[in-house]
């Protein structure tokens, strides 16, 4: 292909060949999910400053982000906080909970856009972006969860809260979280090196 740059060609015939069916092991990390346009994001994480409140050691956050036997648990109750920064600016397009049996995966979930922190005293004084009840039914297919798109179209860290799981259980587990969506501009930040300037 002279004069063409292969992988601008390949993103842009993905871009404009519509919905893609699911298949094992598509998608960054496995997930096997994509949208026309967007797909697994989950390169664009700053894996290093990913934190999650109320975990358990052992089955923390990073678990979530891995797509293997590993796992999220909650630890002195049912409620989670996990904040994940993009190392860009990105548009999500939706949002993929694979939970690791039906009765401990969340129901309840508010997310924020762009807040640095947030605890749990300050999840009904402070403003979400968007809030989603999930039932049963939500969890099976691709179980991608839609998000209100034009509200989270510049979005470089996004917070969720879990209030509460399916089956009320006192713990609850996921064991892969997947964000879908595309970046703003194609540029990764985090690759980005300070040049040193010699006088």
């Amino acid at each position: 292909m002279k004069g063409a740059n292969p992988t601008q060609l390949e993103g842009l015939i993905k871009q404009h060949q519509g919905p893609v069916e699911d298949a094992a092991g598509a998608g960054g990390s496995g997930s096997g999910t994509s949208v026309a346009g967007h797909g697994d994001i989950a390169d664009q994480i700053t894996l290093n400053q990913v934190d999650c409140l109320n975990q358990q050691t052992a089955n923390h956050v990073r678990n979530a982000l891995k797509a293997d036997d590993t796992y999220l648990e909650s630890d002195v109750d049912e409620q989670l906080i996990i904040s994940v920064p993009f190392n860009q600016a990105v548009k999500l397009h939706s949002l993929k909970i694979v939970p690791k049996d039906i009765a401990h995966a969340p129901k309840t979930i508010k997310l924020y856009v762009n807040k640095l922190a947030l605890g749990f005293d300050e999840t009904d004084s402070v403003q979400e972006t968007q809030t989603v009840v999930l039932s049963e039914s939500d969890y099976e297919g691709n179980g991608l969860i839609p998000l209100r798109f034009v509200k989270f179209q510049s979005v470089n860290s996004v917070i969720i809260f879990v209030e509460d799981n399916l089956g009320d259980e006192e713990t609850t587990q996921i064991k892969q979280l997947v964000f879908i969506g595309s970046s703003l501009d194609g540029t990764d930040m985090s690759a980005l090196k300070k040049v040193e300037h010699e006088h």
